[in-house]
């Protein structure tokens, strides 16, 4: 008898933390966008960027899934660019130093870039008013209220220098500091 006690006392415990643990892992849990910003070699104030975000994180925010099969087709998404690239683009803005810069969305495309999982692709600029600024900042929100534990990886490209920052709730604000002489004449 009183192994049984023993054992109900070391086990109960552990049934508990179990039951956190699968409860935890059915929640939804947002994956990281991938965000690439490149400097425009010939003018100096543009910048051309790459917004990967996972369609399966869309989804949870917006219910794209309209047969509920709990996969979300081209047919599916692609009605909805419009709103999810209004989001998006809600949820990030770039400055000089010293003003806003403003994004220029040009194209919105699905891929699939990482084995089973799908991505919503943005393209943009980003123009800024500075003729040659020395500072592109970045500041993230995406699906900050939704989880914020999502992160957005982002990868800065100028003039052969590569920078990275992993931007989250905690860190929505990165100064990335531009190379001399980047861009063209300006």
């Amino acid at each position: 008898m009183l192994w049984i006690a023993l054992a109900a006392v070391l086990l109960c415990p552990l049934a508990v933390i179990g039951i956190r643990w699968l409860t935890a892992a059915r929640a939804p849990h947002f994956d990281t966008s991938y965000l690439s910003i490149r400097a425009d070699p010939g003018d100096a104030h543009v910048f051309h960027g790459e917004w990967d975000i996972s369609v399966r994180d869309l989804n949870s925010v917006f219910h794209l899934d309209a047969n509920a099969d709990g996969d979300v087709t081209f047919d599916e998404l692609k009605p909805h660019f419009p709103k999810l690239a209004q989001y998006a683009y809600a949820h990030l803005r770039f400055g000089d130093g010293h003003n806003a810069c403003a994004i220029r969305p040009e194209q919105v495309e699905e891929a699939n870039r990482s084995g089973a999982e799908e991505y919503m692709v943005l393209l943009f600029r980003v123009v800024c008013r500075a003729a040659k600024p020395d500072i592109l900042s970045v500041e993230y929100r995406l699906f900050v209220a939704a989880d914020p534990s999502h992160t957005g990886l982002l990868v800065f490209h100028d003039r052969g220098h590569t920078d990275t920052a992993l931007l989250s709730a905690a860190n929505k604000r990165v100064r990335l500091h531009l190379q001399a002489g980047s861009g063209g004449p300006g």
